[in-house]
């Protein structure tokens, strides 16, 4: 196995799922697009198809289904009642790019899938540190090109970066977080299952709904709750089907 090329690939995947989550919760719900990500759980299991040759049994086939069915559920609000076409309405006028938001959400556990792989198959081979700070270094490159990219006249002309105290300090908290993130993540993929580590990630579904609902005011229907009970449920089954299996 070449450790550089996963130690890059690793890093480019996790890069390209942070970016990808950022510009979904900037274009959608946040418990819309947290709860899209949450189907990553479903994608690792098909990368491992593709990539790894690993049989997809017929009961995981149900649950990838059936996480995908509560996916469906989330994103076509408006066809099960008024309220729900009402709410709508209003993240399209909210949220002008909502589609677009939906489909980067998408893009997210597709390059999840693609990290989650590549460090379960450095496994104890590097130091989870290591792979946390390859990581942090190509987001740091890639970030500063992006924002030579968008702000380069600004840039070019003054040789600084607009950002008051407050969005510096926001990016800060963003910074920290995201490595306390990958840092957690990457040690317990070395040290649990991956489908232990996926079932544990869901519970990020909830909180967003608690921040959508008291914080951005967002009305929570039960048909959101059906979703994103369907996307747990089917989630956390196909981790344990996951662990049966890598035990036996």
């Amino acid at each position: 196995m070449n450790l550089k090329k996963s130690l890059f690939l690793r890093s480019f995947y996790g890069y390209g799922a942070i970016v990808a989550a950022m510009i979904a919760i900037l274009l959608c719900p946040v418990s819309m697009s947290v709860s899209i990500m949450m189907t990553q759980v479903f994608m690792s299991a098909l990368a491992g198809y593709f990539f790894n040759n690993e049989i997809i049994s017929r009961m995981e086939i149900l649950s990838i289904c059936g996480g995908f069915f509560g996916v469906l559920i989330l994103t076509n609000e408006h066809f099960f009642h008024a309220a729900g076409r009402v709410r709508f309405a209003a993240d399209q006028k909210k949220y002008p790019h909502y589609y677009i938001g939906v489909c980067t959400a998408v893009l997210y556990t597709v390059f999840s899938a693609l990290n989650f792989y590549e460090m379960r198959k450095m496994g104890h081979g590097v130091h989870s540190s290591i792979k946390t700070f390859y990581f942090g270094a190509l987001c740091s490159l890639g970030t500063f090109l992006w924002i030579i990219c968008t702000e380069s006249e600004q840039f070019f002309k003054t040789k600084e970066i607009p950002i008051t105290f407050p969005q510096f300090a926001a990016s800060m908290a963003v910074g920290f977080f995201s490595w306390a993130n990958q840092e957690a993540l990457s040690l317990s993929l070395t040290v649990v299952k991956q489908g232990t580590a996926s079932a544990f990630n869901n519970l990020a579904l909830i909180v967003s709904f608690l921040v959508d609902s008291l914080y951005f005011k967002r009305h929570i229907f039960i048909h959101d709750i059906v979703g994103a009970s369907l996307i747990i449920i089917f989630a956390i089954y196909q981790s344990l089907l996951a662990n049966t299996e890598a035990q036996d």
